[in-house]
């Protein structure tokens, strides 16, 4: 007896290229304020614009950038870098991210939109995804979980067309936990390559219940 397939491919979407450097050149110019050692409004040569605080010619202190394509990083800048704030950016990808940034990344709580229409709200690390976190697919189904270097690693939920998982994931695949089918079937045990794998239990739509040695979603002992 034959049941679901691979229920998790988790795709990486990590982009790190990012802008943190004010870019100053020789077309530059100061709108208004003290843009060398105080507060000021800045244009920078490709059409973006900096406001905050200056020392020494640059960006230093509590300050906003706006890229000229609508990107925006507000935060804490020195020496025309900006070091830590909340950041709303297009990746090199043509990914979108709106959150916390530091240490030249992403770090912290943010939303990654990918252009394929896929979304991941939760913790970042390094650029990674790393902590708390749900990854919604374009066509609504999602996995909800521990995410750790970019994989879903220990529990978590993952809803698909064919039903739901929830338990143990290792490197984006289940391995132990309980699937509840749109059908109404349940299967309680073992995973491998996302198809029942190993020990397990399950109790068919009729009420039917059937325990044993699963291997590639079929049941090959039965108990």
């Amino acid at each position: 007896m034959k049941f679901f397939p691979v229920i998790l491919a988790l795709a990486l979407v990590m982009a790190l290229a990012l802008l943190t450097m004010v870019p100053f050149n020789l077309n530059a110019q100061c709108l208004q304020g003290d843009c060398e050692e105080g507060q000021g409004t800045f244009k920078t040569g490709d059409g973006g614009t900096y406001t905050g605080q200056f020392r020494h010619e640059k960006p230093y202190g509590r300050g906003q950038y706006t890229t000229a394509a609508g990107g925006s990083y507000n935060g804490e800048f020195r020496d025309g870098e900006f070091i830590i704030g909340l950041a709303n950016f297009i990746t090199s990808n043509g990914d979108r991210y709106e959150g916390e940034f530091s240490k030249g990344n992403m770090n912290g709580k943010g939303t990654l939109f990918v252009k394929s229409g896929e979304i991941y709200a939760g913790e970042f690390r390094d650029g990674e995804f790393s902590g708390q976190g749900t990854y919604t697919y374009a066509d609504g189904t999602y996995c909800r979980g521990e995410f750790k270097e970019g994989k879903l690693n220990g529990f978590g939920i993952f809803e698909t067309k064919e039903g739901t998982f929830d338990g143990e994931f290792k490197d984006n695949e289940p391995v132990e936990g309980t699937f509840r089918g749109k059908d109404k079937a349940i299967y309680v045990g073992h995973f491998k390559n996302g198809k029942f794998d190993g020990k397990g239990k399950i109790t068919l739509p009729d009420g039917t219940k059937m325990e044993g040695e699963f291997k590639e979603g079929e049941l090959v002992v039965k108990k």
